[in-house]
């Protein structure tokens, strides 16, 4: 690479210009807070997926389905498979989930404020595609 010193010379000009103007304009504190605000609490939720137990915190990347829904067999539990000296109560008080035997996270389990039995269940989207298909 070859540089004149007149090449230079604009490049320091045009440095110095920089600097003189720096920092530059600022966005406007206000919007930035709000931006920032409302990020944060969008974030503030704990989601428990109640098939693998990992938790999301924005509530577009969790599915909301009824307890219901016939794919959920496939978190069944075999009693067969289950020593007898397993004293381990996985019911949940759903008759939908209890009456299968299956077993999912307590914590992934909405329940409705008039009707216990009427739950929804969170489901992370890849557990929720790997049931549904």
């Amino acid at each position: 690479m070859m540089y004149s010193l007149l090449d230079l010379d604009i490049d320091f000009e045009h440095l110095l210009i920089k600097e003189d103007n720096w920092p530059g304009p600022v966005a406007d504190p206000k919007y930035i807070y709000t931006d920032f605000y409302h990020g944060l609490h969008s974030r503030t939720n704990n989601i428990t997926c109640a098939c693998c137990g990992c938790i999301e915190h924005i509530l577009a990347d969790v599915e909301m389905v009824p307890s219901t829904k016939p794919y959920f067999t496939a978190l069944a539990v075999n009693l067969d498979h289950v020593p007898m000296s397993l004293d381990f109560n996985w019911h949940f008080g759903m008759a939908s989930l209890d009456s299968q035997n299956i077993i999912v996270d307590s914590n992934g389990i909405l329940t409705s404020q008039s009707n216990s039995q009427d739950c929804l269940l969170t489901l992370c989207k890849p557990c929720h595609y790997k049931l549904v298909h």
